[in-house]
């Protein structure tokens, strides 16, 4: 590691252990979790309607919920 001795003013004495280090960007890839397939569920409109509808048609009879479809 150090080739030049002890005088570490000179570039060279960093090179090759700068070389080996992961830069920032690498870093911060194990950080995120889209990397390991973790994602956001965006909703779609069709959610939107579909959970209205079991809405509109939920009702609680004798001590029970039923839903209807359309």
């Amino acid at each position: 590691m150090f080739s030049y001795g002890m005088d570490i003013t000179k570039s060279g004495v960093f090179t090759s252990l700068d070389s080996s280090l992961p830069n920032t960007a690498m870093i911060k890839g194990l950080w995120k979790v889209e990397s390991i397939g973790v994602i956001d569920i965006i909703e779609t409109p069709a959610d939107d309607i579909a959970f209205e509808d079991f809405r509109d048609t939920l009702k609680f009879v004798n001590e029970r919920y039923e839903v209807t479809w359309s």
